[in-house]
């Protein structure tokens, strides 16, 4: 019998459910608090959000207490993961080493920065007991839409941004942490432009260092709101797209391993769409 089957005759039906979804904790007040929204839901993992880093300021002793209570009650660990991009979006608080954004690396005009960059993250996430960072950003610049967001772009060029971020990703690897490559195809449902509407073009600019992650076997890729007009209608979220996912992401690109989508609780989403109705 597979884990995965281990999993469904164990479990009842909301608990499997659970095991689909990443919480994403914001705003709590206890390790305590985090600890039990995990195993009452048995959720898949957990994104540790910058504010509960910050205010929380936890220890290794913290997180690996509660993988150990979830390995205990479904015989697997969690994914915990943390944002820690580096830049304006640190992850971590002080006394974690203050790193520059992707593209203060990406100025560097040296891939192997990028390497020494992810690899410095993922010691300093492994001493809090996190396994996974939600990074980096394989987006070429200018890709944001949030004030100081396009600093989080390594370039504009399509092989150097490969470069970088496969360079980037071995770094996390080799100091045991899991990377998830964001964001396909933009993050935000209102980034709307010509660049998404020729798949013949995407493939050769947009997509291609996603595609360079997916070869080198990167463990997950966060899927933006971003409408992909080259695919599916201008007014529905990548996110949400089996055509985005199944057909381009999947088939067409070869990516076999986590698929996450962007928070879906974010408000222009929530306040466009039921959640019910995209699930």
């Amino acid at each position: 019998m597979t884990t995965l089957e281990k999993i469904v005759q164990k479990l009842p039906f909301n608990k499997i459910v659970g095991q689909t979804l990443m919480g994403y904790a914001e705003d709590v007040k206890s390790f305590e608090e985090l600890k039990k929204i995990v195993l009452e839901n048995a959720l898949g993992g957990l994104i540790i959000g910058r504010s509960v880093l910050s205010s929380l300021k936890p220890s290794r002793g913290d997180l690996k207490e509660l993988a150990d209570s979830y390995k205990k009650a479904f015989g697997f660990s969690p994914i915990l993961a943390a944002e820690h991009e580096g830049g304006r979006l640190e992850g971590l608080p002080p006394p974690a080493t203050e790193l520059p954004s992707l593209m203060g690396v990406g100025a560097t005009g040296d891939t192997k920065s990028a390497y020494i960059v992810g690899y410095i993250t993922a010691l300093e996430l492994r001493t809090l007991n996190i396994n996974t960072n939600l990074a980096p950003v394989a987006n070429l610049y200018p890709y944001g839409c949030e004030p100081g967001s396009e600093e989080n772009s390594f370039g504009e060029d399509p092989d150097e941004v490969s470069d970088y971020v496969l360079s980037y990703i071995r770094g996390l690897r080799n100091g045991g942490v899991l990377s998830f490559v964001k964001y396909f195809p933009r993050r935000f449902y209102r980034q709307r432009d010509e660049a998404l509407e020729s798949l013949s073009k995407l493939y050769k600019k947009e997509f291609k260092p996603f595609q360079m992650a997916f070869k080198s076997g990167v463990e997950g890729i966060v899927i933006g709101h971003a409408p992909l007009p080259a695919v599916d209608t201008v007014n529905t979220p990548s996110s949400f797209s089996p055509k985005v996912v199944e057909k381009i992401v999947k088939r067409e690109m070869g990516f076999k391993n986590i698929l996450l989508t962007a928070h879906s609780d974010d408000k222009e989403i929530l306040d466009k769409f039921d959640p019910e109705e995209l699930y």
